[in-house]
């Protein structure tokens, strides 16, 4: 598979062509260093395994700012999260490194500092996001294989908090009146933020109690992007609301069309947003939140509690309050899959197991009750003994 070629000053040239037939070679102070580094790169190149080694003196930095110039087709939401992945963890740890130097031990020993200081989902996200860039360093025959071998650290959920029907009505009138129909489809419906303050007059119908969850708004570094794809193909869906939501609904709609003329604006179109601020301008998430749902949120007994605690809410009264199919949660709520909404909130459905206890208990009974005279009907444990 190549040749050692003797240096002056007792060094050796090992001499090779590479799996593209072009030539390379690398010196050794030992020809058995030599010898043995051919016999390596041969059967490389016979397993197809081999690597240019010099690929791989590309720096973390360069390589992982080039596979991010690649994904042209992320939404503007999972781009921003991966620059900002990028730029406050992965760089500052791997940025000057080389790829090739880049090993197990230290990826492991970056994230036992990272599970020091941060969020398990925090850590999560930076290990993912490394573990795509290697992979793709290995794809592009960068590197022979990724140094991320560690398990995924587990993720811990945050806690959600379930409101009672009172509770969300002390929310709701607690916050500016301007929002209260918002907190009303948040919680009865489960609409999350995106769907929810991108939500167009089109999209619902007051006599058919229907919204029809077909796109949402994004908000990357302050700035919209609006008609955004969902998060799943499985979160379009049509969402039938209670008859007082409706009704709520009708009465919101006439009450921004006379804010809309008050400030000068046509009457409300088929494509406008019907949840907006004051200024019929859509809603920063930080502002609604600060100026508005911590007040309310303080005023009712409710501090603490998310605006996305209203989706979970929403979820607990359609298992609590109706006995919800699992099936029936998923497909209102868009979630996923079945198993996201039995991994999520399976403990709330207690009476499915309850359910089953009594249909086997009712089962044992019935073949008890059809027993010959003469046979126990109930075992007992004397009878058992």
């Amino acid at each position: 598979m190549g040749s050692i070629v003797a240096l002056q000053g007792g060094q050796y040239k090992a001499r090779y062509r590479d799996h593209l037939g072009r030539s390379r070679s690398k010196t050794f102070r030992l020809k058995k260093d030599a010898t043995d580094f051919l016999k390596t790169v041969g059967s490389d190149i016979v397993r197809g395994a081999y690597v240019d080694p010099r690929l791989g003196r590309i720096t973390f930095a360069e390589w992982s700012q080039h596979w991010l110039d690649t994904k042209v087709n992320l939404r503007p939401g999972s781009l921003a999260r991966y620059r900002r992945v990028l730029r406050l963890s992965l760089v500052p740890a791997f940025g000057s490194m080389r790829l090739a130097s880049i090993g197990p031990l230290d990826v492991r020993k970056w994230l036992a500092e990272l599970a020091s200081a941060q969020p398990s989902s925090e850590v999560r996200r930076s290990y993912v996001m490394l573990r795509m860039v290697m992979k793709a360093a290995v794809e592009n025959e960068l590197i022979v294989k990724t140094p991320c071998v560690a398990e995924l650290p587990r993720a811990t959920q945050a806690e959600m908090r379930f409101l009672t029907v009172a509770e969300v009505d002390e929310a709701a009138e607690a916050i500016n009146p301007h929002s209260k129909v918002l907190v009303y489809v948040l919680a009865y419906c489960g609409l999350r933020w995106g769907e929810a303050v991108g939500l167009k007059r089109k999209y619902v119908d007051t006599s058919r109690r229907t919204i029809r969850v077909e796109e949402q708004l994004t908000e990357v570094d302050h700035q919209f992007y609006f008609a955004q794809p969902l998060k799943t193909a499985a979160a379009r869906r049509t969402v039938r609301m209670p008859a007082f939501v409706a009704t709520l609904l009708e009465e919101h709609f006439a009450y921004v069309e006379a804010l809309r003329r008050d400030l000068g604006l046509p009457p409300l179109g088929r494509d406008d947003l019907i949840f907006t601020n004051t200024k019929c301008r859509p809603w920063h998430r930080a502002s609604f939140r600060l100026n508005h749902w911590v007040r309310a949120t303080k005023a009712s007994g409710l501090a603490g509690l998310r605006v996305h605690d209203l989706r979970h809410t929403a979820v607990a009264f359609a298992i609590n309050l109706s006995n919800a199919h699992p099936k029936a949660v998923q497909i209102r709520f868009g979630h996923s899959s079945i198993q996201q909404t039995y991994d999520r909130y399976g403990h709330l459905f207690p009476q499915m197991d309850e359910a089953i206890a009594d249909d086997l208990d009712q089962a044992y009974r019935a073949r008890r009750n059809d027993a010959p005279s003469g046979q126990p009907r109930i075992p007992t444990l004397a009878s058992s003994r």
